[in-house]
């Protein structure tokens, strides 16, 4: 099943059999499955409470970050590293 998966989300998407895949799951086993062995790519993404007391999810982009950084340092802009170490420092305290 896995690759299976992996080759339909890799498919050029010019092609009828491509697709857009959204992985959800708490079986890390099954997610390194398929980005290790099979060799999903895509974007990486967390879900997780917004705190303790919150039932509700919220979607944290996985390479948010990265590219703030990138962003930053490509730049040379202090305002954009102040951006990014405001971002690094609410993602911390809040996850």
């Amino acid at each position: 099943m896995g690759r299976e998966l992996a080759r339909l989300a890799n498919a050029n998407v010019s092609t009828p059999e491509a697709m857009q895949l959204l992985v959800i799951t708490h079986e890390r086993q099954f997610f390194q499955l398929l980005v290790n062995i099979e060799k999903l790519t895509g974007q990486q993404g967390l879900i997780v409470r917004l705190n303790a007391t919150s039932k509700v999810a919220t979607v944290v982009n996985g390479t948010s970050l990265a590219r703030s950084y990138e962003e930053a340092k490509n730049n040379g802009d202090d305002v954009l590293g102040h951006r990014y170490v405001y971002e690094v420092r609410t993602y911390c305290e809040t996850y």
